[in-house]
């Protein structure tokens, strides 16, 4: 490819993927919750399983990173979110782009991005939500760090039924209609 080009292609077709999504989830009358949590229980255990088997030394750093800027920013200020969702957010991008799968990262960008709004209000209202997702999170990544991809496949799994309870238990059931 030639510089420039690429890039502005895909920059297109993320774009293009975003609005999609967010029209779906907009125009679900759930909320499209339910659907966002199943589209991440299909893909990030198998994302967290490759990741385990190929990020680089890098990744795994900044996946550490991530979930340090998790813990700082849960014993800061539980109530104040923020912080802890760019770390979450940075935590199950570069596990994406670990997999060294562009196509993932263009999946689920737009999945993680609107999914912060509903943990944005899951996390200040079901008590212990952040801390159980951390747990999960430490969990995850030391599966990848040992580079154990049934154990991580398996860790996410926990993880995101966890983030489906702690959502059920603040917006009510959330199963997907077809």
């Amino acid at each position: 490819t030639r510089a420039g080009k690429g890039t502005f292609i895909v920059g297109n077709i993320t774009s293009g993927v975003n609005a999609s999504f967010d029209a779906a989830v907009r125009m679900s009358p759930d909320g499209g919750w339910g659907h966002l949590i199943e589209v991440r229980q299909i893909l990030e255990p198998e994302i967290a399983a490759l990741a385990a088997m190929r990020a680089s030394e890098e990744q795994l750093k900044k996946m550490q990173q991530a979930v340090e800027q998790m813990d700082r920013a849960l014993t800061k200020d539980p109530q104040d979110v923020l912080e802890f969702l760019e770390g979450d957010f940075t935590f199950h991008m570069t596990m994406a782009e670990a997999t060294g799968n562009p196509l993932m990262l263009m999946i689920l960008n737009p999945v993680v991005k609107l999914m912060r709004d509903l943990q944005r209000y899951h996390l200040s209202q079901v008590e212990g939500g952040g801390k159980r997702s951390q747990q999960n999170h430490k969990l995850v990544i030391e599966a990848v760090q040992s580079r154990n991809p049934e154990k991580a496949r398996q860790c996410m799994r926990m993880h995101l039924q966890q983030v489906r309870e702690d959502v059920e238990s603040s917006h009510g059931s959330l199963r997907s209609t077809h």
